[in-house]
């Protein structure tokens, strides 16, 4: 028993490193994606983005 509590111990701990790698990540490509397009000066359509993100979101629904 106490091998399988230091298994799951250790596996919990890779997945929440992966998960917090992950999101930082994530965040740094936002950033970089968020400041490039100000720096062209690109004005990004509202309605297209909106009609994505929909698409998205249900998407997201189906998989789960």
């Amino acid at each position: 028993m106490a091998k399988i509590n230091k298994w799951r111990e250790k596996f919990m701990l890779e997945v929440l490193l992966f998960s917090m790698m992950s999101v930082k990540v994530l965040c740094h490509n936002i950033f970089l994606m968020r400041r490039f397009i100000s720096i062209l000066g690109i004005e990004p359509d509202k309605e297209i983005n909106r009609k994505l993100w929909e698409e998205g979101i249900r998407f997201a629904a189906i998989a789960a």
